[in-house]
This record gives structure tokens, C-alpha cells and sequence, in this order.
């Protein structure tokens, strides 16, 4: 932690992807499953089915189209955060060490405050962060 321009500056901690968090057995991260995977029905076009036989298809490129009536899920899972610090309004988690890269894909580092580096990430407060305790 080092004083910065715009208050607190922590860091810089490594970018790390949850994935990579789940195969190297993190403590502080973990998936959850929460369902099974399986065949989702598309529904039919809004026009149905009636109406396509009627319609002249221009299809690009030719000999392509979607035959696909339905597709397989991916299994509902989630993600619990155990013992980690929180920064700011985007939900920046830092957790074994690093942040959690995933938690700064809707966050900007102008309404955050944070910098990125070759890697690294250096996240700035006005006041210290949240310590998310337990779950």
C-alpha cells in the first residue's frame, strides 16, 4: 500500500483469471455447480414454420443455414468468494494475492480507480477496502 493521487494506492497485484483460480485449487475462490447441462429447445421463428415455406430465402453463403433446433447448455454454476478484499463500486475482488480479472470486465479504470500495467493492476481508494469475512 503507497499513498496515491487520488488516495490509497494497492498493489500492484497480479491479474488473475478465475479459471486459472479453479485448477490451481485456490482457498479463497471457488465453483459452485448449481444444476445440470442440457438440451435447450430454440423456439421457432416468429413467423413459424408455415410462413418459411412461403418465403424465398436468400441464404449467404449459399448452401448455409441453421438446422439447429436446439443446443446444449453449459452447467449453472457459482462462483463463492471466501475471505477477500472488495474495492469499490465495479466489485473489484482481490483474492490469493491478485484480482480476479473476470471482476474487472464491467468495471473502467476511470470510475474505479485503477491502473493497469504490464499484468498487474494497482487499484486506488479514497478509504480502505471492504474485508469480506466468511462467504
Amino acid at each position: 500500500m503507497r499513498d496515491g493521487s487520488r488516495g490509497l494506492a494497492f498493489g500492484p497485484y497480479p491479474r488473475m483469471s478465475l479459471g486459472k483460480m479453479f485448477q490451481h485449487g485456490s482457498r479463497r475462490v471457488r465453483s459452485i455447480p448449481t444444476g445440470i447441462a442440457r438440451r435447450v429447445k430454440l423456439p421457432l421463428p416468429p413467423t413459424g414454420r408455415h410462413m418459411l415455406a412461403r418465403l424465398a430465402l436468400d441464404e449467404h453463403p449459399v448452401g448455409q443455414s441453421w438446422d439447429a433446433d436446439s443446443y446444449q447448455s453449459v452447467t449453472p454454476w457459482t462462483c463463492l468468494f471466501e475471505d477477500v478484499s472488495l474495492f469499490g463500486d465495479g466489485g473489484i475482488v482481490v483474492a490469493d494475492g491478485g484480482v480476479v480479472l473476470d471482476t474487472l470486465a464491467h468495471c473502467g479504470p476511470c470510475r474505479q480507480w485503477f491502473v493497469e500495467g504490464q499484468g498487474e493492476v494497482t487499484l486506488m481508494t479514497a478509504r480502505q477496502p471492504a474485508r469480506l469475512e466468511g462467504t
